[in-house]
């Protein structure tokens, strides 16, 4: 049996991004020009920023517990099919052990009645002797 953990799912993994600020208050850049493009309409929005981080954060932790949440399903799910697997090993075991002790019975019983008519035999044996040394 082959167990494979697999991810939450690409789509989660893919789009998660640490965002990094575009715009950051009272700094000043040497040439006056942003790198990516002209962001001069762009004011500053801390509370917005912490609240995308927020929701972000919110989003992970709910991919991540809903992740945990699907091994830990796995897991039970793996762990009561090795223990209906065992079970049910044990329970064919069991009824071997029991046939064999059947068997083991059987030869006893057998060999107390082969040791029983070798008796018989041999006191038969002894009394033919016996009466041939009479005569």
């Amino acid at each position: 049996m082959n167990k494979i953990s697999t991810p939450v799912n690409k789509s989660a993994g893919e789009n998660f991004v640490i965002p990094s600020p575009l715009f950051i208050p009272n700094s000043i850049q040497d040439d006056n020009k942003a790198l990516n493009g002209n962001f001069t309409n762009i004011k500053p929005s801390g509370d917005i920023h912490a609240t995308n981080n927020d929701m972000t954060d919110t989003k992970v932790v709910n991919e991540l517990k809903d992740f945990i949440s699907d091994v830990a399903d796995d897991n039970r799910n793996y762990f009561l099919h090795i223990m209906m697997a065992l079970t049910k090993q044990k329970l064919y075991l069991e009824k071997q052990l029991n046939t064999l002790n059947q068997k083991v019975h059987n030869l006893e019983q057998n060999q107390n009645s082969l040791v029983e008519a070798n008796r018989m035999l041999t006191l038969q044996v002894e009394q033919l002797k016996t009466q041939q040394n009479n005569v």
